[in-house]
């Protein structure tokens, strides 16, 4: 969180006077604290002040339809769109087949995971400086991978079996959290049109957020 913070002071020197930018900024950055996103608020804040956003009178309504009208904008809605669905049908069931099926204590799970995060904080960086070398898209393709690694690797977990496969999936779950949500805001605001973006990263959370509640 200090990191997130230390981030968004040091962007601020050069803001703007649009309001809008900010609080969207700070309210991506809180709301993704606990799930290894906190470089998003000064991600998004720093793609936004690269080329200068003009405001908006337009209703709410026909902004979303010049939205939707786009095929990048699609683009970047379907991707946002097939991550959450996948993710909140998965999840849920992923914790709780640790607790039910393993018969995990929840002590154990909270230290693996402390440890798991540890090794996703350390290797943030090097993954970071990697994406830059071989483009952003092509390490998501490569994170995502070791995601789907880590759900094969809960699946050989077996209750009273041995907690290798366990381990191996916090492992490769822990790298792949390194760039899946920095690789994924990335990709989605090469898809906006930069003189409306703050307005249509809305648009598109809102739809997807809707479809994620409504999977889980």
């Amino acid at each position: 969180a200090s990191r997130a913070d230390s981030l968004h002071h040091q962007g601020g020197a050069g803001r703007s006077d649009t309001p809008g930018r900010d609080i969207l900024g700070a309210r991506v950055a809180a709301a993704n604290l606990t799930s290894g996103k906190e470089l998003h608020g000064a991600l998004l804040q720093r793609a936004m002040r690269q080329q200068p956003q003009q405001k908006s009178k337009e209703r709410i309504g026909r902004q979303m339809k010049r939205a939707l009208s786009q095929g990048r904008f699609r683009m970047a809605l379907i991707l946002n769109c097939l991550w959450m669905f996948s993710f909140y049908i998965a999840c849920p069931f992923n914790s709780s087949y640790q607790v039910k099926e393993l018969g995990l204590s929840y002590t154990f799970i909270m230290v693996v995971n402390f440890l798991a995060n540890m090794v996703r904080v350390s290797i943030t960086p090097r993954i970071g400086r990697r994406a830059d070398q071989i483009g952003m898209a092509k390490m998501l393709k490569y994170v995502l991978v070791f995601y789907l690694l880590g759900y094969v690797f809960m699946i050989c977990a077996r209750p009273g079996g041995s907690l290798v496969f366990y381990l191996l999936s916090a492992l490769t779950t822990a790298v792949s959290w390194s760039f899946i949500s920095i690789g994924l805001l990335g990709i989605q605001l090469e898809f906006l049109d930069s003189d409306r973006r703050t307005i249509q990263y809305t648009i598109l959370s809102v739809i997807s957020g809707v479809l994620g509640f409504a999977v889980s």
